[in-house]
């Protein structure tokens, strides 16, 4: 079975809604997705996941899109 590709959307719907990650006022994320990619993004998602080496890919509570991103 092939993975699908997510939309922009999907992707931010995944992070916000089932990992729990915080993009209130940042609407540019979007953009970010679409220049670097959610894959590339990843690798700095880890150090503000609960247990991702274990598959938990849920954010520690309170993570906001700003603690790894610079606006």
């Amino acid at each position: 079975m092939t993975k699908q590709p997510k939309t922009i959307q999907e992707m931010m719907t995944l992070l916000v809604e089932k990992r729990g990650l915080d993009i209130t006022g940042f609407s540019e994320f979007s953009t970010v997705l679409l220049d670097c990619n959610y894959y590339r993004l990843s690798g700095y998602f880890r150090a503000f996941q609960i247990d991702p080496s274990h598959g938990n890919n849920r954010f520690r509570n309170g993570t906001h899109i700003k603690d790894f991103m610079i606006p």
